[in-house]
């Protein structure tokens, strides 16, 4: 690997493996007052006598930390960037997550390789008329998160100077107890064939058949084979199996990705049961947030760390939470706009805890999580020094 990612990755494995196990500072005889302010008109589900019943979840999680590489001339001027995302996983086992990652950082490692061309190109023609600097991004969105499976979508963009950029979708999808990759051959069961699987694609596909392609069916049942013999194409979602076509491939650039859900309901007795998500559970908590202190009670957490140098905000639960996910973006005090899924975890109870470090002053989060049948949104942002969540 090249020298920049292999540090990145050793500094994401020294993070990951120390996350698997992490408590918090523990004192026996005091705890940490609160320091949340929410809305008047939310209640807490600790104000209940009746006892509830929590559920035991193993901590199952990923951060993804964007960082930039720049290239530059000899005056100093910037010509070409790479931006791309170290992850940093929890998971119950540490060789799970060291595969894992170590797979994760060497795809990037990858696109940063084949983008060689397009800095040499960006290097060659820095100082002609016009000239902007050349970008390569790459970007993961999980997409499904449990102790199960880890499933990412992404986007490769290059931005070429005063062409418009060119575009690629990609997925890796893992099993989290072996650490390998999942390919399409190994959710299915073995009497599935790929025109059973390509019907109901065709089904969901069918529902934006006024923006596609005329030969969309043809294509689709190519892209269907394809990930039968191993390709990529697909990822997990919380609620289905999503095969997803870039731009131009079954429909005009301006229709961006095409994407089609086959629900977990329809794939009952054609997916192995493994790897169906877990069972709902009693899921019904309340998120809080707080500052961190030294005597703050003992708890399994795992990490978001987007500004070393910010105070410690540790993000918990009364009860249980699911399909908890950060993302950062624009917030004007009114309308939070994402722009990068930033951290993801299936689920989190009230022993377990997330601690974060972000410019939360100036650059606030939104949360989204999952209670009972309701999914929540809350943006968290600090205020004279106290953490806040806003609806």
């Amino acid at each position: 690997m090249k020298k920049f990612l292999s540090a990145a990755l050793c500094a994401a494995l020294l993070l990951t493996f120390a996350g698997c196990a992490r408590l918090f500072p523990q004192d026996t005889e005091t705890s940490a007052p609160s320091l949340l302010r929410t809305d008047p008109t939310e209640t807490s589900a600790n104000a209940t006598t009746e006892p509830v019943s929590i559920p035991n979840v193993d901590l199952t999680a990923i951060s993804l930390k964007y960082t930039k590489l720049d290239t530059t001339a000899e005056d100093g001027t910037t010509v070409y960037s790479f931006c791309y995302p170290i992850p940093y996983l929890v998971t119950a086992r540490a060789d799970v997550t060291q595969s894992v990652t170590v797979d994760l950082m060497g795809r990037i490692d990858e696109f940063r390789s084949n983008g060689s061309e397009l800095e040499a190109q960006a290097q060659a023609a820095y100082g002609s008329d016009g000239f902007t600097p050349y970008s390569l991004s790459v970007s993961y969105t999980p997409t499904r998160v449990d102790v199960g499976v880890l499933s990412l979508y992404g986007e490769v963009r290059s931005y070429p100077s005063g062409v418009h950029a060119s575009f690629l979708s990609t997925a890796v999808s893992y099993d989290l107890l072996t650490g390998k990759e999942l390919r399409l051959s190994d959710i299915l069961n073995g009497n599935v064939t790929a025109e059973q699987l390509c019907t109901l694609l065709l089904a969901s596909l069918s529902q934006q058949e006024e923006n596609l392609y005329a030969d969309y069916a043809n294509v689709a049942a190519e892209r269907v084979q394809d990930c039968m013999d191993g390709a990529g194409g697909w990822y997990f979602t919380t609620t289905g199996l999503c095969f997803f076509f870039s731009p131009y491939d079954i429909a005009p650039y301006s229709y961006g990705v095409v994407t089609a859900e086959i629900p977990y309901s329809a794939l009952a007795g054609l997916m192995n049961d493994a790897y169906f998500p877990p069972e709902e559970g009693a899921y019904t908590g309340t998120l809080e947030a707080s500052l961190f202190t030294e005597n703050a009670p003992s708890r399994e957490y795992a990490e978001l760390s987007l500004d070393r140098e910010a105070s410690r905000v540790i993000l918990t639960t009364n009860q249980a939470v699911r399909d908890l996910k950060i993302q950062s973006g624009k917030y004007d005090g009114n309308t939070f706009t994402p722009m990068e899924t930033v951290f993801s975890a299936g689920a989190m109870n009230a022993s377990q805890a997330v601690s974060i470090q972000a410019d939360l002053e100036n650059t606030p989060l939104l949360l989204t999580y999952r209670s009972g049948e309701e999914i929540v949104q809350r943006v968290l942002t600090m205020e004279n020094h106290v953490p806040v969540l806003k609806k």
